[in-house]
């Protein structure tokens, strides 16, 4: 019943990029080379309840049939002069494309007991190869609860060749999950963005800073990832981590497209959108489809400002908030929104704190890899840049950094600056 469930979720999807070494499929080795090197299979996204995961083929024959051989058990029985990994209790056809890559996409199901092993092998056809045809590797993952597994890039783009580089680098986090950043060649902000697939809903978190195409790329994303799974294209829902110029500007390409919903900025626009009740110390809990996304006022760094929390991946998305940078806090005495400030972090600590918290994701990166040091502000390239990624500890820090400053201050950590403007 298990495999016959996963079975009837498979279906094509785009290759996945490359995977950092900690992952949840363990390589089983036990390929068969053919007329050249044997083809690899890895594993991208977890085991985990009704998450959808991706086996991606490399390195087959351009153009070759080839079968998805899965498994709830390792076999390791004979097979031409190569080893068959898995039990065969499901096979699937397809065809290597004309870079000799393939993948396969699946839903796992809820019903899967945790522990469930998933087996998976893939066996190409190859006219040239000795005994005609090739295998990969095995993989083996096992089914797992709590936060859906995500990997990030070993560097984003950082203005290193503004002749070559893309506008806007797509980044798979997992299956159901993207981070973009535009390039600091178009803007010096080189803002984040975040996408999250839900089945009847996508949310876009922010739209740039300006001169990028973003609506085009991710109208592609949504598009794909549900022509991928054979559903149809959930609604494109767009709303601002906050209303400054750098988070905004790609606006006006949502708005004109058919159905996308985007909201607006204002606390008032705001408040009514996602209906706190009220604002901003209310919890407002999306249903996008199959995943739920919780949404916190938190003003200080802007009036608006909002952070979306993830249950699937327990990924709290802080905006401007928290980030590796200078944490403005703008008006932070002529204006009192150093306490609105504090008092925003530490919701977000009373809210995280009963809850798992995988990272802390913000929508800049102006830290250098040196601890505490910054890049100047209006710099056009971040060599040496620090990674995205923050952790609980990070947003334990700067809450305690603020409760030890009554009144605002400078105050430089290894891997933010809290900069209050007054």
């Amino acid at each position: 019943m298990l495999l016959r469930l996963v079975s009837a979720c498979l279906g094509l999807a785009p290759f996945a990029a490359a995977l950092p070494q900690e992952y949840p499929w363990q390589d089983l080795g036990l390929s068969l080379p053919g007329a050249g090197a044997a083809p690899t299979l890895s594993g991208f996204g977890g085991l985990h309840p009704d998450a959808w995961f991706q086996l991606s083929v490399a390195g087959a024959q351009p153009g070759a049939p080839l079968f998805h051989v899965l498994g709830l058990a390792q076999a390791s029985l004979p097979l031409f002069a190569g080893t068959l990994v898995p039990f065969p209790d499901v096979v699937v056809t397809g065809v290597a494309d004309g870079a000799g890559r393939a993948s396969l996409l699946a839903k796992w199901p809820a019903s899967a007991p945790l522990g469930t092993q998933l087996v998976a092998q893939t066996w190409v056809l190859e006219a040239a190869a000795p005994i005609a045809v090739s295998a990969t590797n095995g993989i083996v993952a096992a089914a797992a609860s709590g936060p859906e597994w995500g990997a990030f890039p070993d560097q984003w783009i950082w203005g290193q060749n503004c002749q070559s580089e893309v506008k806007i680098q797509v980044h798979a986090y997992n299956p159901d999950f993207y981070i973009l950043r535009q390039s600091i060649c178009t803007n010096f902000e080189a803002p984040f963005f975040y996408l999250l697939m839900g089945e009847q809903k996508a949310l876009l978190l922010d739209t740039g800073a300006g001169g990028i195409q973003l609506a085009t790329t991710v109208t592609s994303l949504v598009a794909q990832w549900a022509a991928a799974r054979s559903i149809p294209t959930p609604q494109l829902v767009v709303v601002h981590s906050h209303a400054h110029g750098d988070h905004v500007q790609g606006d006006s390409q949502f708005n004109a497209i058919p159905g996308v919903q985007v909201a607006g900025t204002s606390v008032n626009a705001v408040t009514n959108f996602f209906g706190f009740a009220p604002w901003p110390t209310d919890v407002v809990t999306l249903d996008l489809g199959g995943r739920l996304v919780d949404v916190l006022g938190i003003p200080g760094h802007q009036a608006a400002h909002i952070a979306l929390y993830d249950r699937r991946t327990a990924t709290l998305l802080t905006g401007d908030s928290l980030y590796p940078g200078r944490l403005y806090v703008n008006g932070a005495s002529s204006q009192g929104n150093w306490n609105v400030f504090k008092t925003s972090v530490q919701r977000l600590v009373d809210f995280t704190n009963p809850r798992p918290l995988a990272w802390v994701l913000g929508t800049h990166i102006e830290m250098s890899n040196n601890p505490g040091v910054n890049f100047p502000i209006g710099a056009r390239v971040h060599p040496n840049e620090r990674r995205l990624e923050l952790t609980r500890a990070h947003l334990l820090l700067l809450d305690a950094e603020l409760d030890a400053l009554p009144t605002p201050a400078l105050k430089v950590t290894p891997d933010f600056i809290i900069y209050p403007i007054n």
